[in-house]
């Protein structure tokens, strides 16, 4: 009788599938208040939200911010890195938003996901000339508004690369927000695995 080899079933689940860049406004405009709150402590509990509903076996983040430059606050991993750090963003600058894009996918590890958080104007045709770089690339960005941002333009920045818009009303509802977006990428990840 032929020897059995007991062989473990590759596990989708097992390994990060995705990589999500969070890539946050921290323009001097963010140091206005958002419903009793600043908006900048607002962007750094939203974060606090996303990463610690996720599981670790599913989503790898990294932490991005940009006013005039682009900062890598944590690289894709460590999730305690990410919620600490998050507490110290300080707002200065202005809105370079498509530099923004283009520094997170010209990363040495490219990400699957951009979740874009904004609330000010910044230069359009650079920005969507980024998102149709992201879109080449095969990378979603989903956009949240507050503030000044303009729906209409991030709505088509999200849609140009297959990704979701939101406005949020208040810090609590941005919370909210950024941990759906976990929830939604964890369902479409396993969806993948049970169709496999």
């Amino acid at each position: 009788m032929p020897e059995m080899i007991s062989v473990e079933p590759k596990s989708i689940i097992t390994q990060p599938r995705e990589r999500v860049a969070l890539l946050i406004d921290k323009s001097i405009s963010m140091n206005a208040y958002f419903s009793g709150k600043l908006r900048i402590q607002a962007a750094g509990e939203a974060v606090q939200a996303i990463v610690a509903n996720s599981d670790p076996r599913i989503t790898h983040y990294a932490l991005f911010s940009f006013d005039y430059h682009t900062d890598l606050w944590v690289d894709y991993t460590d999730e305690f890195l990410i919620i600490c750090s998050s507490s110290f963003l300080s707002p200065s600058g202005g809105t370079s938003l498509g530099e923004g894009i283009s520094d997170v996918l010209e990363y040495k590890t490219k990400p699957n996901r951009i979740i874009l958080l904004t609330d000010g104007e910044c230069d359009h045709h650079r920005a969507l000339q980024a998102a149709s770089l992201a879109k080449e690339m095969h990378v979603i960005i989903d956009a949240i508004a507050i503030g000044e941002a303009s729906d209409e333009f991030l709505r088509q920045l999200a849609e140009l690369t297959g990704g979701k818009f939101s406005r949020a009303g208040s810090p609590e509802q941005l919370a909210e927000m950024f941990s759906k977006l976990e929830t939604r990428t964890r369902f479409l990840l396993e969806h993948q695995q049970v169709n496999l």
